[in-house]
């Protein structure tokens, strides 16, 4: 498995680095740590005098230097004998520079830390987050908080369905080793249905109840033999994994982003894990509702899965 992970000086960038070094990754696989010096392209495009611009290539490279010895600090802490370690500097504008790097290395999984934050300012992901969200070609991990959970293992919460890509999160999560006690609980939202809206070609009509139709009885009975298949599909899903502690599952009713943020604080959740379609072009600036939604205000790390990795091919 390829991984990258875009670090600063904060502690969130720490904090994800942590995260990962509880997280057993196959053999073999490959850890990049980049780091990524913003510069300000007015400044670059300017014309400066001989001294200016002596003064900036000091800078630069002073940048540099501190940069590459924040790196090898934190490679330290990721320093196991079956991982492969690479140290990035790069200029320019950090979200495109991941983005790049993601390419060109054909890498499995991003990883970014975020603040914990609450209430409204949770909207307020990062632009750099958020670009790597819509844009990577690639499942990405937004660490959010402490990592707690080293002596009790990772609580997971797991959101699956009957789709595809929910099956490649599966799988996804099958390539990983878990610290020890990890448990997880696999987690579906049956979305209510409203009879009584509907579309037509002249906008939203809404309908009454009829004498000889009673839409809560229908409404009652749909949801009952859902509730039967999908706790099927919640039972296929759990002889998937390979994970030992995967409680049988947990049904709900409701709008699917609200009730797995509501699972994620029920479970005190360290992890929240989704499935994503890998989509290319200007569709690939949509990430979905539920999943920005989940990683805008979740109160814990989140996982969002866009493909199965492959063999490591790594460009230097």
């Amino acid at each position: 498995m390829n991984v990258l992970v875009g670090v600063d000086f904060s502690r969130h960038s720490r904090e994800a680095v942590r995260f990962i070094s509880g997280i057993g990754f196959p053999p073999a696989s490959h850890i990049f740590l980049a780091h990524i010096i913003k510069v300000s392209k007015e400044l670059g495009d300017l014309k400066h005098s001989v001294d200016v611009e002596e003064g900036l290539r000091t800078i630069r490279q002073q940048s540099r230097e501190h940069a590459s010895k924040h790196l090898h600090r934190l490679q330290q802490v990721l320093d196991q004998d079956h991982l492969v370690l690479h140290t990035i500097v790069r200029e320019g504008n950090p979200g495109e520079e991941l983005e790049s790097l993601s390419m060109k290395n054909r890498i499995d999984l991003v990883v970014l830390g975020s603040r914990g934050l609450t209430g409204f300012k949770r909207f307020l992901l990062g632009s750099v987050s958020e670009r790597v969200l819509h844009h990577a070609p690639c499942s990405v991990l937004i660490v959010r908080g402490q990592a707690r959970w080293f002596q009790r293992g990772l609580r997971i919460v797991m959101a699956v369905d009957d789709s595809a890509e929910a099956d490649t999160a599966l799988q996804f999560l099958n390539q990983w080793q878990f610290p020890k006690n990890s448990e997880l609980v696999l987690f579906h939202v049956i979305e209510p249905f409203d009879y009584r809206v509907v579309q037509d070609n002249y906008g939203i009509v809404k309908l009454g109840e009829q004498e000889h139709v009673t839409l809560e009885k229908i409404e009652k009975e749909r949801l009952r033999h859902l509730e039967k298949s999908r706790k099927a599909l919640l039972q296929e899903a759990r002889k998937k994994l390979h994970i030992k502690k995967v409680k049988g599952g947990s049904l709900s009713t409701g709008v699917a982003a609200e009730e797995i943020l509501k699972a994620a604080q029920r479970f005190r959740s360290d992890l929240i894990v989704l499935g994503s379609r890998n989509l290319s072009g200007l569709k690939q600036t949509f990430l979905g509702s539920v999943s920005q939604k989940v990683v805008r205000h979740a109160p814990c790390s989140v996982l969002v899965v866009r493909k199965i990795p492959k063999e490591s091919t790594v460009r230097l």
